[in-house]
Order: C-alpha cells, then sequence, then structure tokens
C-alpha cells in the first residue's frame, strides 16, 4: 500500500517488482490505474489506511507529503523522525559536524526562506519576512544534486547520483520548486557525497529507500533528508536498469547504462485537462488543476529533446 500526494512511480516499481499495490493519493492519474487499485486521500485518512492495510494484509509505503503519518500498520522502511523537522535536523548536523548552509537571523543578507516542514522546495524564497514555521538560511550558489540509496539491515543495498533541476520557468517552477531529475551526475568528490549519505542513513536510522539533498559549491553542503521513495525513482530506474524494490530485497551492484531525465510540469493557470496517454509522458493529468500543481512528468533519455517533449505535450493538450 503506497500514501502519498503523487505516488505513481513508487506504484510502479512496486507492481513491476511483482506487488499487488493499493493507493491513497491526491492525485488520481490516468497510468496510475495501471499499477493498482486507486483510492484518493479523504478525511481519516489514519484509519481507512489501517483498515484497509489491515484487510489487504499490506505493507505500508507512506510517500510524498506523508512521511509523518503515525499508522498502526507494518512500515516499508523506518527513520528518525528528526529529519521531519528541517531546524532539529540542523542542529544535529551541527553537532556532529556535517556541514549545510548556515541558519541565519532576520538581519543577515543574503538569505533564504525555508519551511521547517515538507519538501520539494515549495515555499522557499528570497524575503524579509518569515512567516510560522519558516526560518532563515544563507543562500549558497551551487549545483543541486542528490543521492539516491537503497539500506537495509544497515547495508547499502544500491546507490546513484542525480542531478535536480529546480525553479525552470520553463515548466513554470516557482523560485527553487523542484522540477525534475538528469540520472547519472557525477563529480570530482562524488564517493564523498556517497559517503556522507551512507553516514546520514547511519546517524538518522533510515532504512529503505530515502533520497539526500545535497549543493556543490566551494564544498558539499547537506540540505535536507528525505526519507522514502524520492522524485529520482524515475531516472534511477531507466538510468541504471533497476528495480528499487528488488534493491530492497537483495543487493544490487549496477553502472548506469544511459541518461535518463525526468522533467515535472506544472499547470501555468487554473484549469481542466484530459491528457492522453502518451510514450513520454507520466503521471497522465485528469480532471481539474490548479496554477502551480505538477500537471505532467516527461520522461526521456536526453535533456534537450526532453524540451522538445514539452512543448509536444502543451501542443497535444492545447496548453
Amino acid at each position: 500500500m503506497v500514501v502519498g500526494s503523487n505516488v505513481r512511480n513508487v506504484a510502479k516499481s512496486a507492481f513491476e517488482a511483482g506487488y499487488k499495490v493499493y493507493a491513497f493519493t491526491d492525485y488520481v492519474d490516468k497510468d496510475l490505474k495501471m499499477f493498482a487499485r486507486v483510492e484518493r486521500i479523504g478525511e481519516n485518512l489514519k484509519e481507512r489506511v489501517e483498515e484497509v492495510s489491515q484487510s489487504l494484509n499490506a505493507k505500508v509505503v507512506l510517500c510524498s507529503g506523508y512521511e509523518g503519518l503515525k499508522v498502526k500498520a507494518e512500515r516499508f522502511g523506518h527513520f528518525d523522525r528528526v529529519v521531519l523537522d528541517k531546524l532539529r535536523f540542523y542542529r544535529k548536523l551541527e553537532r556532529l559536524g556535517f556541514k549545510f548552509p548556515e541558519i541565519l537571523s532576520g538581519n543577515d543578507e543574503g538569505k533564504l526562506i525555508k519551511r521547517r516542514f515538507g519538501g520539494g522546495g515549495i515555499g522557499v524564497r528570497f524575503g524579509e519576512k518569515a512567516g510560522r514555521d519558516e526560518f532563515f538560511q544563507k543562500f549558497v550558489e551551487g549545483i543541486p544534486f542528490s543521492v539516491t540509496m537503497v539500506v537495509r539491515d544497515g547495508k547499502v543495498h544500491f546507490k546513484a547520483v542525480n542531478r535536480i533541476l529546480c525553479g525552470l520557468k520553463r515548466l513554470n517552477a516557482d523560485n527553487f520548486k523542484y522540477c525534475g531529475n538528469v540520472t547519472p551526475f557525477s563529480f570530482e568528490g562524488v564517493e564523498r557525497a556517497l559517503k556522507i549519505a551512507e553516514e546520514l542513513a547511519e546517524v538518522f536510522d533510515v532504512e529503505g529507500c530515502f533520497g539526500v539533498d545535497f549543493i556543490l559549491s566551494d564544498d558539499i553542503y547537506v540540505l535536507e533528508l528525505n526519507p522514502r521513495f524520492v522524485g529520482s525513482l524515475d531516472t534511477v530506474e531507466m538510468s541504471y536498469g533497476v528495480n528499487l524494490f528488488k534493491a530492497y530485497e537483495k543487493k544490487i551492484d549496477a553502472k548506469p547504462k544511459r541518461t535518463a531525465v525526468r522533467l515535472i510540469y506544472y499547470s501555468p493557470r487554473d484549469m481542466h485537462v484530459d491528457v492522453p496517454i502518451l510514450s513520454y509522458l507520466a503521471d497522465v493529468p485528469q480532471g481539474y488543476y490548479r496554477r502551480g500543481e505538477p500537471l505532467v512528468s516527461i520522461l526521456s533519455t536526453d535533456l534537450k529533446f526532453a524540451f522538445c517533449r514539452v512543448a509536444d505535450f502543451e501542443r497535444a493538450s492545447n496548453i
């Protein structure tokens, strides 16, 4: 059972690993229905998940937006809940000597505003006034990237490095909003990043499939730890030719076979869409979407060609 705001990629991976899948989600995408029985998230989610999990004898996989849901059911993986609160996470990083962008006061210059809870770059912005459950952090200019890792019983079963795409106006992604990945991503010092991710998994008692986000600048800085299947799942599996659910069952030593790209296109306005299922699309939308909501994913093995596919999608959908 997968529970999350967007779960198509996780449901697909589980389905292709041989599991029967039941999905609770905010976005009932057309292609999600190909891999799972689907129920839209509503009231009393906790009770509903527990009820269905028990009736189906299903292990629960908590995904984007619902990592912190407390349910009485067998869970896929585990983690220290400190990682859900970025301020507490950074304070522990500081005590242990890991590098991260400095936490600032309201009087400092060159600062970002971030939310204590949540991910995907949502709400990250330059500004002078932070709201409730927000804080100021130093802006470090550099290349954002992530490590995707599968850990079981303290042992690394799989690892990959991805370039993070964020804030691309062509995809209607405001500010620093996450809008895709390119896998693989390599640079001098990449082994150090992999080592840091492995150390963080041990420190924060993380097991399962998870991701660590970094910024590559004058040094490698930790941005956050996402204790769940992450958005790079598509590109990792495409690039390496692996299945991450199977990697949890058995260690996989694999090297990238190709470049893989995922672009997330956000709705440019409030609109009703009914997009056909096309070979290069994932998270295929049907229904009413508000401006700024994730609308569709474009998958490719070439970054420039992926942006050509964005134009194809816009024409096919009359956007």
